[in-house]
């Protein structure tokens, strides 16, 4: 469940295996990149998430690539992000970086 005060307005998306996907840095950072192994379903906080902008990249975050919350890979391997407003992220220096809005899709 997700409880909140107000509604995420969530999608559903299919992830096909084979799939070429980046960090969502931008230019605020470099972007690990990978191929997605395998296929995946994706809960999505899109719908919230799009009408933002990003606090790290000052971007208005990706409908199609942001804001996964929830999802399960073919394999069974499930992914459920939490949230806490607290968190401070680390400074990455040279390091390849991952945004939390797209680290489920990144271990899927």
């Amino acid at each position: 469940t997700m409880d909140w005060s107000f509604p995420f307005h969530d999608y559903l998306f299919v992830i096909p295996r084979g799939t070429h996907m980046d960090g969502g840095l931008g230019h605020s950072g470099s972007s690990a990149t990978w191929t997605s192994k395998y296929g995946s379903v994706i809960s999505s906080i899109s719908g919230w998430l799009s009408t933002t902008t990003s606090s790290r990249t000052g971007q208005p975050f990706d409908f199609e690539h942001d804001g996964g919350t929830d999802g399960v890979n073919e394999r069974g391997l499930a992914v459920h992000l939490l949230y806490l407003e607290a968190t401070q992220y680390p400074v990455l220096g040279d390091r390849q970086g991952v945004t939390y809005g797209r680290g489920g899709g990144y271990l899927l």
